[in-house]
């Protein structure tokens, strides 16, 4: 609780508004949205219920803020200052850019490799069903025929 509290007030003090506030005015709006960012950040393992019985909300409005926020950060600057002194305070890791689409081809790679294992593991399935028959002879011609086509094929 004091963690949410100390963010809480941290962003009602640097905006001058109080985000507690049950109303839709934009400083409000972005200041919770801004909140709900840092708070699933700081803590991942809080739940959108939590978050929104924090300011007397549905996790409905929590999901939508959270979304929101990038449009927020980019219109009011000042969000991402703020959010950057929190996360400083808080010790968070921020990725960079580049992190992120190093992660995502790392992640792209095991997908990868995932599927096609599971391409081999039914291709080896479907070999063991058709031992001993003629569809057995035409399945491994076809494998093979298509073995040395991709061998062939130089990848840029």
């Amino acid at each position: 609780m004091k963690t949410k509290d100390n963010i809480k007030n941290r962003i009602s003090i640097e905006l001058g508004v109080d985000i507690s506030k049950g109303t839709r005015k934009r400083t409000i709006v972005e200041g919770r949205s801004l909140f709900f960012t840092a708070m699933r950040k700081i803590q991942p393992s809080i739940t959108l219920t939590e978050l929104a019985e924090y300011f007397n909300l549905n996790h409905a409005s929590v999901i939508y803020s959270l979304r929101q926020y990038k449009m927020y950060e980019a219109d009011n600057p000042k969000l991402e200052s703020i959010k950057d002194y929190i996360y400083e305070t808080y010790n968070v890791q921020q990725e960079s850019p580049r992190q992120l689409r190093e992660k995502i081809k790392e992640l792209e790679k095991q997908i990868k490799a995932r599927k096609e294992y599971n391409i081999i593991k039914k291709l080896d399935e479907l070999l063991i069903e058709c031992k001993g028959t003629k569809k057995e002879n035409w399945l491994i011609d076809r494998l093979n025929n298509f073995y040395d086509i991709n061998s062939k094929v130089k990848v840029l």
